[in-house]
């Protein structure tokens, strides 16, 4: 004690008492003065207790804390935490800790680690030092984050916009780029760099997103907030945005003028489109300017739409039974005109209906001859068999009780092979090939002497294919 200070007065009391007063745990305390609860301990005693207590916890956390630098080794790892503690790097019972919300309460923590990235970034600081790099970068995305947009921006602005940059290096490519949507919702959950200490332009944007108050898709759906926003990255002196900001101003008043138009001078709306699709077959046939697109500049079928049914309908064209594209259409041209286009695309649906009913006959007929020939060929494997036939054996020939006849038909050959040997033998070109050698010999000698000479082979008897066979 030093000279001049009083010692402290001795006060004596309970160990229920003195926990109570102090703050620390009944148990802990009555464990480390070894009294009863009951049992009377002087004010130095106790003390001395509470500080030893003080100095084996700080013991105790410092070992637990090892344990989890130990298990994430780096903050990286820490922030990609699994979401299942079995699973993840960091497992309570390693630690000696029984459940989250234990582990949430014993280090401080406002939220769960394994389940919110505030939680992670919480742990990180407190495992591996606010000074780390990889944890000070994600305290001043915290910070920034939780300024008003109208705030000046801070120097991780800037390095959003790089790892922005990586990803569009010019301007010219992030206008024209398809932008993911950048939902804020579960923001925190995600961080500017992956496990593998990449950059993500996806979170970045996301934070950009969440610090200057754009809501949820506008920088993916809204031109002027995607040249906002370009303009942070790439300057807003860049040509490209600077371009960009004069298209969306002429955009703007074009919209403008057509409204006025549309109100006072609808005729010189009409007389402009009239220039652009004068028959109605060519406002239906617009291609890419459907529902969202242009149908003039800058002015999409939407916006017409709109502005006609407030003029012309009174009311939207879905809204009067009439689909958008309809809707202009009553308005610009004859209802003769209109009838007209619909009878010739009727037509033209009707010849396309028929074109692609005979595709279907013909695969259809093709998958039938294969059969057919499948089953002859299984009857008559020899060409010189089918020449050799002669008119009665053609007279009873059938395969699956279809007759030669109708064979011969389904093959586009109108006079019986039946009755013809003529047609009996074009028939079988169509069996065996065109290239037949056999065939075409006979049809040769046929056409040179009117006759066709028995192949010098045995006779094979003909019979009906087996019930079991290919039907077709």
């Amino acid at each position: 004690m030093k000279e001049g200070m009083q010692e402290p007065i001795e006060r004596y009391g309970t160990v229920a008492a003195w926990s109570a007063e102090l703050g620390v745990p009944l148990l802990e305390l009555q464990t480390e003065l070894g009294v009863g609860i009951l049992g009377d301990v002087g004010s130095s005693q106790v003390r001395q207790a509470v500080a030893t207590i003080l100095v084996r916890k700080k013991e105790e956390k410092e070992e637990r804390i090892s344990k989890i630098r130990a298990a994430v080794q780096t903050p990286l790892n820490l922030f990609a935490l699994e979401h299942s503690s079995s699973r993840s790097r960091l497992k309570l019972k390693d630690i000696g800790i029984k459940d989250r919300k234990e582990f949430k309460e014993y280090f401080g923590l406002h939220t769960n680690p394994w389940e919110e990235y505030i939680g992670r970034l919480e742990l990180a600081a407190l495992v591996f030092g606010m000074d780390h790099p990889d944890v000070a970068i994600r305290i001043a995305e915290r910070e920034e984050l939780l300024k008003k947009p109208d705030e000046a921006p801070g120097p991780v602005v800037k390095i959003w916009c790089e790892i922005i940059k990586k990803k569009y290096p010019s301007a010219q490519e992030w206008l024209k780029a398809a932008v993911i949507t950048t939902e804020p919702a579960n923001a925190y959950y995600q961080f500017a760099r992956d496990e593998s200490g990449s950059n993500s332009a996806e979170n970045a944007l996301i934070y950009l997103s969440m610090r200057f108050g754009f809501q949820g898709s506008s920088i993916s759906s809204n031109p002027e907030v995607r040249c906002a926003v370009g303009a942070m990255i790439f300057g807003a002196d860049d040509p490209d945005i600077v371009q960009a900001r004069q298209q969306i101003e002429e955009q703007r008043l074009a919209i403008k003028q057509f409204r006025e138009d549309m109100v006072q001078a609808p005729n010189t709306v009409k007389k402009k489109l009239l220039e652009k699709y004068p028959t109605p077959a060519e406002w239906y046939q617009r291609g890419a300017a459907s529902r969202f697109g242009d149908v003039l500049p800058y002015i999409s079928l939407d916006v017409l739409c709109r502005q006609l049914g407030k003029t012309k309908f009174n009311a939207f064209g879905d809204a009067i039974g009439m689909k958008p594209g309809d809707a202009v259409a009553q308005w610009l041209y004859e209802q003769e005109a209109i009838d007209l286009y619909n009878i010739q695309r009727q037509k033209q649906s009707q010849e396309v209906e028929r074109q692609q009913r005979m595709v279907r006959v013909v695969a259809t007929r093709k998958s039938e001859k294969d059969k057919i020939i499948a089953s002859v060929r299984k009857m008559i494997p020899h060409a010189e068999q089918w020449v050799n036939m002669q008119w009665k054996q053609r007279q009873a020939f059938t395969v699956q009780n279809v007759d030669l006849d109708t064979i011969g038909i389904t093959f586009d050959i109108t006079v019986p092979p039946s009755a013809s040997m003529r047609h009996h033998l074009l028939l079988g070109r169509e069996i065996f090939g065109k290239d037949d050698p056999i065939i075409n010999g006979a049809l040769k000698q046929l056409e040179e002497t009117g006759r066709v000479m028995h192949m010098k082979m045995p006779t094979v008897e003909v019979k009906e294919v087996h019930k079991d066979s290919n039907n077709f």
